[in-house]
Order: structure tokens, then C-alpha cells, then sequence
């Protein structure tokens, strides 16, 4: 079911997707699993509050799922929730100790002084400074356009 969530996406079927997720909540909804596909699938729709709330059900059943923190942490990410998500990306750090690209999300890059955001008229953009290095990223888009 998650592959039909991730099709109707793509063909932005949105109508078709608010009338199948209840259904599918319900049906798997102690089945961990099923909703960390189901939440994977959401986020590549785009459809990022759905995918934390479906992550967040599925934490409720069982706190410990690693995967549920993550897609949560990156539906947050994109939602603007940066506090919410360093919350679940720390706590998926602290449940994968072996997984390298985890832990090395929760720190800044080596030689990082410090990161700032800015929020100049319409604009988001973020500004690393680094030694010898600053390094710009935005504006941050949502959805593929610029945030306003």
C-alpha cells in the first residue's frame, strides 16, 4: 500500500491520497513497520505533515523504531520544525551508534565556527561559517519553491 501512496503522489493525486490514508492508519496501526513505509512514502509525496503525524503514530507503539524518528526528523526538516527535528535526528544518532551517516548528522562539519540563519524580507538563507570557507545554502525552497 505505501507504493500506491508513493504513485498517487507522483501523479499528485491528492484527492485520492487524503481518502486512502485514514484507511491505512487504521489498518496497520500498531504494525511499526508498515508505517515507517507508510511515513517514507508520505515524504516522498511531499506530503510532510502527514508523514510526521504517521511517524509520530507509529512512535506511540514503539519509541525505539529508529527509522520512525528519522522520517520524522526530515518531514519536520521540511516543515520548518528545526527543533522537532533535531529532536527525533538526535534520537535516531542515539539508536544507530554504528551508523556513521547518522551521528555525523546531529554535528555541524569539522572546522565550523558557528551556523546562522537570516530572515531578510521574503528570503530564508542559511550561512555556514567555516575556516577559510562560508559556505551558503538557499533560499530554502518547500515544495520546490522558494519559501516566503
Amino acid at each position: 500500500m505505501p507504493e500506491l501512496v508513493a504513485a498517487l503522489g507522483k501523479a499528485e493525486r491528492c484527492a485520492q491520497i487524503d481518502a486512502l490514508l485514514p484507511l491505512l492508519r487504521s489498518q496497520f496501526a500498531d504494525n511499526t513497520a508498515a508505517l515507517h513505509q507508510l511515513a517514507f512514502a508520505l515524504n516522498g509525496a511531499q506530503r510532510f505533515a502527514d508523514a510526521a503525524s504517521v511517524a509520530a503514530q507509529g512512535i506511540v507503539v514503539d519509541p525505539y523504531n529508529a527509522w520512525l524518528h528519522h522520517n520524522a526528523s526530515f518531514a519536520l526538516n521540511m516543515r520548518g520544525d528545526f527543533v522537532g527535528m533535531y529532536r527525533h535526528t538526535a534520537e535516531t544518532a542515539r539508536l544507530l551508534p554504528g551508523n556513521p551517516l547518522m551521528q555525523n548528522s546531529t554535528s555541524p562539519p569539522r572546522n565550523c565556527a558557528r551556523a546562522t540563519s537570516s530572515t531578510a524580507g521574503s528570503n530564508t538563507n542559511g550561512t555556514m561559517h567555516c575556516r577559510r570557507t562560508t559556505i551558503s545554502f538557499g533560499p530554502i525552497t518547500r515544495n520546490g519553491k522558494a519559501s516566503r
